[in-house]
């Protein structure tokens, strides 16, 4: 049996905001000052992994249902023709004179069950399709609006811009392992 081990760990982003410094020394001016707020937008599509174990069911002798009505079919089928031989061939042992055995010895012959002939075959793999997922990261700064309407007195002094930084504070992964054994080798 084959399990699969999926690990996995999700994004984390971490931002460091600056925001807008400056001093104004204000003599009877009219001054607004609007500051932009940064957006931040993240689109993530999760990775898909599709894991397509029909065919080695099929070959261990698992399948849905019209696989399974088949199955049958062939087996009765099988049996039933090798019963038929078995009885045919205990009908021309009776007939036969000349191999001088009894009664009995063909009896037990013919009920004796047939040898089975067992051979090691691979099994077909397991198909594995995957589709990684995508992380996108879409970021307008932000920033300030200063509008004087009247130029009067006003002084600004020690103006600094707004400053964002993005950073991982946890790198998303995602960890696909196959563990375990094709054939179960205690039976």
């Amino acid at each position: 049996m084959i399990d699969l081990q999926i690990h996995r760990q999700p994004a984390q982003l971490g931002l460091d905001l600056k925001k807008a410094r400056y001093d104004l020394n204000i003599r009877k001016a009219e001054v607004s000052v609007q500051q932009k707020e940064a957006e931040i937008d993240l689109q993530r599509t999760y990775p898909d992994v599709q894991v397509d174990t029909s065919a080695v069911q099929q070959s261990l002798g698992y399948g849905g249902p019209e696989f399974r009505a088949f199955a049958f079919a062939r087996e009765a089928e099988s049996s039933y023709l090798a019963n038929l031989e078995r009885t045919v061939q205990t009908g021309y042992a009776f007939a036969d004179t000349s191999n001088q055995e009894t009664i009995p010895e063909i009896v037990i012959r013919s009920i004796e069950p047939p040898e089975k002939q067992l051979a090691v075959v691979p099994l077909p793999s397991i198909k594995m399709t995957g589709q990684p997922g995508t992380l996108e990261l879409r970021a307008q700064l932000g920033g300030t609006d200063t509008q004087l309407e009247d130029w009067g007195g006003v002084r600004i002094e020690d103006f600094s811009l707004p400053l964002m930084k993005v950073y991982w504070e946890q790198e998303p992964y995602l960890k696909i392992k196959a563990v375990g054994q094709m054939f179960d080798v205690e039976k």
